[in-house]
Order: C-alpha cells, then structure tokens, then sequence
C-alpha cells in the first residue's frame, strides 16, 4: 500500500492483493491522458500485439488496458520531479516490460514505480518515450522483475 509519510514522501509495500488501497487510490487521482481517437481501436483489442519490423524485442507483448498508478522518484539531479503519484493507462505488458499512455513526457533511464491492481508495486525504469499528442505520451518501461510473475497463458483470449 502507499502511504504518504509527509506531502513529499511516499511508502510502498508491494502487496498485489491489497486492491481496495490500490483502487482508493486510483479514484482520487485525476486522469490527464488524452488519448487520441486514432488509437482507440486497438486498444479495445486483446492478446498478441504484432511486432513491427523496427521492434527488437525479446519477449512476445500482450495487449491488457488497465489503468495504474505511477510515482515519480528523482533519478537526474537536472530533471525536477516531485514525489507525486500520476494515473496512467497501461496498454500492454510483457515478460519484462510495461508500455503506458501517461499525460507527461519522461526521460529514458528514469526510475519510477507503477502500481498496478494485478502486480502490486513494481520497480520500472524508462526504456523509451514517443510523443503521440500534447497530453500523450507512449511510454515503454523495462520491468524485470515481471519476468517471475509473468504467465503468458493469462493474456491468450
């Protein structure tokens, strides 16, 4: 559960079953992302995403739309990030990673927590951030230690 120790810091114990904390939380968070009606489409889609000739990448992604809570930590002395929490659209997962819609743009290498209603409290670290419009960004986040909790079958519909 995260706990606000001061309006500064937050505390976080990584219990995936405690889900009326985590969609508490969530409802008091404002939703900032402003996706695109372009996009809407596949995110209503389930299962394989298809990868793309210029993808390089391991591990097959599955497409899961759920919303998740993301905690800023300040990782470069030059980026100013407040302890804060951020709702966010996830939109995909896969064995070690995560891809996001968040409303504000992020810097590769970042290291952050995302909160999501299934995992619990995860340890993510930027990989990538592609601009989709003013209050969107396509975020991909390396997560290894999804790798233990994965289960491939769960995403097949």
């Amino acid at each position: 559960m995260l706990e606000s120790t001061d309006e500064e810091t937050f505390v976080g114990e990584s219990e995936p079953h405690q889900k009326p904390a985590f969609l508490n939380i969530l409802g008091k968070l404002p939703f900032k992302v402003q996706v695109p009606r372009s996009k809407l489409d596949e995110l209503k889609k389930s299962g394989p995403c298809l990868p793309c000739m210029s993808d390089q990448r391991q591990h097959v992604r599955f497409r899961h739309l759920q919303k998740g809570i993301l905690g800023y930590r300040q990782t470069f002395a030059t980026i100013d990030r407040l302890h804060e929490l951020h709702q966010v659209l996830i939109t995909n997962i896969s064995k070690t990673g995560i891809g996001v819609y968040h409303s504000e743009q992020l810097f590769p290498h970042e290291k952050l927590f995302l909160w999501t209603e299934e995992q619990g409290i995860l340890q993510v670290n930027v990989a990538r951030c592609r601009r989709v419009n003013q209050c969107c960004f396509e975020i991909g986040f390396a997560c290894p230690q999804l790798a233990s909790m994965f289960n491939e079958k769960s995403f097949l519909v």
